[in-house]
Parts: C-alpha cells; sequence; structure tokens
C-alpha cells in the first residue's frame, strides 16, 4: 500500500475507490505524485495517509 484515505463512512470510502478506478494510469500516477508519491516506486516507499476527509466530517 501506498496511499490510504479516510472517509467518515464506508459508503463514501468505497465511492471514492470506484472513482479513483476508473481514471486513467496517467490521471491516477499524477495524483499519487500530487500527495508525495515518488515515482518509480521503491520497496520502501511510505505509506501517505491522508485523513483529511475524515477529520472534516467530524468537525462540521
Amino acid at each position: 500500500m501506498i496511499y490510504a484515505a479516510g472517509f467518515p463512512s464506508r459508503s463514501e470510502a468505497t465511492k471514492a475507490e470506484y472513482a479513483f478506478k476508473k481514471q486513467t494510469k496517467a490521471k491516477k500516477i499524477a495524483f499519487l505524485k500530487q500527495a508525495g508519491i515518488e515515482f518509480p516506486i521503491k520497496k520502501t516507499q511510505v505509506c501517505i495517509v491522508d485523513l483529511s476527509q475524515a477529520e472534516n466530517e467530524k468537525e462540521g
């Protein structure tokens, strides 16, 4: 795993995963690069965890 994101509900997480999987490979790579993932991916790559979606729901 190289990237994970938190969501307020399982339903929202599933929708986000489905939308991401529908993207082209180029768009996926661009998204991951923007999130701080370096390419080519190394075996020592640290997993990036984005909890902003889950935290925004708690604040709202």
